[in-house]
């Protein structure tokens, strides 16, 4: 048995993407880097089906510093939306995240603004104050808060941008996603949603100091688990989590006892994270027999390199799927498999109809290099196999970057610049 890991993310996601069609499902995998991807894909493999990413907390255990707003706010969100009766939902998280416990309730119901309600200021600036947001006079980053007269500036954590909320004679007249970069609207919404970017009970919120979450538990008097907030789904467990949750509990040990040494009431481990007893029966995913498509994007012929192996395959008796992340690439990746076996891909629009089809399928999934799986007989190829670092990202949303972490993508003579040693300077040659 191979390492999750070690195997292409696109065996992780069909394995889990078959395990879903079965009924509501909780996996854990090993970083959050992975939990992302895998969701997405998910997400375009099972259009139907609610999929969500619970993230880890972006801090060392027992810190004196707290989780970010950003992270906080997306995991009492993603708690509130499992709340909702959600039957089929597919939950992604990781191991650093599956260990830990979390708050019994996600906290006061997101407060809700519309287009043409009434607005009262005042009672809002407590409503986001018990919600864990912060009132400054520019909003860069979720969990912050502006009031300017007849406008409102609030960043949710779970929003790909900040919000800017205009009302008048005590009406909301627009609620509009802006850049805060550049302070320019990008389109409207007719409501807006703010949920709380603290795990902080919301009476303990306004008063909280830095790193109080890591006494999560003497706050909310007890806390409950992940697997108890999805509980009835099935729970898959990657091989590489499985292997690193010694590792992320030896850390939490190791925290606790440098922490320990100066504040002897820091809580002990079993208040905020499970042990080896509490954790649940979980079923290993494995990947036998998956090896990564061949690099035919290196080759000096790759069209006829994919037009040998696809040939191959096919004369193995094994299901061909083919996926892209954009429509261009697919139709690119489609043009290419039909010269080789001189068939049309059929179109699918999920993972059961992709597993349907007789000949080969392509389906549109942000996947980024496939495999060929003997046991399941399928050979899934992407258009990053083929065309290697041309092939397309799939179109995401519009999500900001603060003005101090914007990233240059090329120079120019007499632009500002922080260099590393010498500080802030000018441009002056390349």
């Amino acid at each position: 048995t191979k390492m999750i890991s070690d195997t292409p993310i696109s065996a992780e996601a069909v394995a889990l993407a078959d395990l879903a069609r079965r009924g509501p499902l909780l996996h854990v995998t090993e970083d959050d880097g992975r939990a992302e991807a895998l969701a997405g894909v998910l997400a375009a493999l099972l259009p139907d089906r609610p999929v969500e990413v619970f993230p880890a907390w972006d801090c060392l255990p027992y810190d004196t510093a707290s989780p970010s707003p950003l992270v906080m706010g997306r995991r009492m969100a993603v708690l509130r939306r499992l709340g909702e009766q959600r039957p089929d939902c597919v939950v992604v998280t990781s191991m650093a995240a599956a260990v830990q416990r979390i708050p019994p309730s996600p906290g006061e119901p997101a407060h809700r603004v519309s287009v043409g309600a009434k607005i009262d200021t005042a009672a809002l600036a407590k409503i986001l104050a018990r919600a864990g947001y912060v009132i400054d006079e520019r909003v860069d980053e979720p969990g912050e808060a502006a009031f300017r007269g007849e406008v409102i500036e609030v960043f949710p954590a779970d929003t790909d941008l900040p919000h800017r909320i205009e009302f008048d004679d005590g009406r909301v007249t627009a609620i509009r996603r802006y850049d805060p970069a550049s302070q320019r609207s990008i389109d409207e919404v007719d409501t807006l949603d703010i949920g709380p970017v603290t795990e902080l009970p919301p009476d303990r919120a306004e008063e909280s100091e830095p790193g109080a979450e890591h006494r999560l538990a003497k706050a909310w008097g007890g806390l409950s688990t992940l697997f108890e907030a999805v509980e009835g789904a099935r729970v898959s467990v990657s091989d590489a989590a499985e292997a690193a949750r010694s590792r992320i509990l030896t850390q939490i040990r190791d925290c606790h006892e440098d922490r320990r040494r100066q504040d002897g009431t820091v809580p002990e481990p079993v208040s905020l994270y499970l042990d080896e007893e509490d954790w649940p029966d979980a079923d290993l995913l494995t990947c036998d027999n998956v090896e990564p498509i061949p690099p035919f994007a290196t080759s000096s012929r790759p069209q006829a390199r994919l037009a040998a192996f696809l040939s191959d395959e096919r004369g193995a008796g094994r299901h061909i799927v083919l996926v892209a992340a954009t429509e261009r690439d697919l139709a690119r990746l489609e043009r290419a498999a039909e010269r080789a076996l001189g068939q049309t891909a059929e179109r699918a629009d999920s993972w059961e109809a992709a597993l349907a089809g007789d000949g080969p399928v392509s389906i549109r999934a942000p996947l980024h290099g496939g495999h060929v799986d003997a046991d399941r007989g399928l050979v899934l190829v992407t258009a990053t196999d083929l065309l290697g670092g041309r092939a397309s990202e799939a179109p995401g949303p519009a999500r900001a970057a603060a003005a101090w972490q914007a990233v240059a993508t090329e120079f120019h003579i007499g632009d500002r610049i922080v260099h590393l040693e010498h500080g802030v300077g000018s441009l002056e040659a390349l």
